[in-house]
């Protein structure tokens, strides 16, 4: 990968009409919650770094700071020296957020670092990197929670610790559907015991009854999927594949599934 990287990243909204973007709504800290591939696409980096590089955004913090430093937190050699304490600037006209060199900064090359195309809306938000190769659904850190130690995710809650899935901790989250989908998909991806996966059903159930969207229907299928409810997992897919229709987002990881659902039935 060279030094200086240029990761592309668009931010798709949840319906067809964009909202326009202010330089205001940028601010914040993002916390990825989920990443696809784009396997079409696997040409636009060195296979030699993919699963690393896979890995790294998966667990990537992105800030963009009001005082115009910007810092991306990735556990990846070959970039994460590079996105540290630099600068960035917003073009409205275009909803490009542009990531440059800080002047006296470790960079060898100054200029641009990182591009964004930004788009949003109702707060869904979409990055995808490297020419849509690797597409990651984020949301901004909620720091106003009443328990900034529960809200999994964005603020850290640990896979394996023992009040994971308690009531306690559900509670703090009951009325946030994006976190209930985090902690559901999360279960998905992480736990195989069949009373978690079960549970997880009955958030994401939650979460969906709260607002209903493209991301928390695809966890409803995974979960079905995986908790061997075929018949009802290709029909929470096809829901989550004619939300993402609607949406103008990408559901090839949703055809993907659908193809080993049927493989079950």
């Amino acid at each position: 990968m060279k030094k200086t990287a240029t990761i592309l990243l668009i931010l798709f909204m949840v319906t067809s009409v964009f909202s326009q973007v202010q330089e205001s709504d940028l601010i914040g800290t993002w916390s990825v919650i989920k990443l696809e591939i784009n396997t079409a696409n696997l040409d636009n980096i060195d296979r030699e770094h993919y699963e690393p590089l896979k890995k790294a955004l998966k667990e990537s913090i992105f800030e963009i700071n009001a005082d115009k430093s910007f810092t991306l937190k990735i556990d990846f050699k070959d970039l994460e020296d590079y996105v540290q304490n630099v600068i960035w600037s917003f073009n409205k006209e275009i909803a490009m957020l542009t990531v440059n060199d800080r002047i006296g900064g470790k960079n060898e090359d100054e200029g641009t670092i990182i591009d964004f195309k930004v788009y949003e809306n109702k707060g869904q938000f979409l990055f995808t990197a490297l020419d849509d190769l690797f597409y990651l659904y984020v949301k901004k850190d909620n720091v106003s929670t009443t328990n900034p130690e529960y809200a999994y995710k964005t603020l850290e809650i640990k896979h394996g610790d023992a009040n994971e899935f308690s009531d306690s901790n559900l509670a703090n989250i009951w009325t946030d559907a994006n976190s209930l989908n985090d902690l559901a998909w999360h279960a998905y991806l992480e736990h195989n015991d069949i009373d978690v996966l079960l549970k997880a059903i009955k958030i994401i159930e939650r979460s969906v009854a709260l607002q209903r969207n493209t991301f928390n229907l695809d966890t409803h299928a995974s979960l079905l999927y995986k908790t061997g409810n075929y018949t009802k997992a290709l029909k929470k897919a096809k829901e989550a594949i004619e939300s993402a229709k609607n949406d103008n987002i990408d559901y090839s990881e949703t055809t993907k599934l659908i193809d080993k659902i049927i493989d079950k039935l």
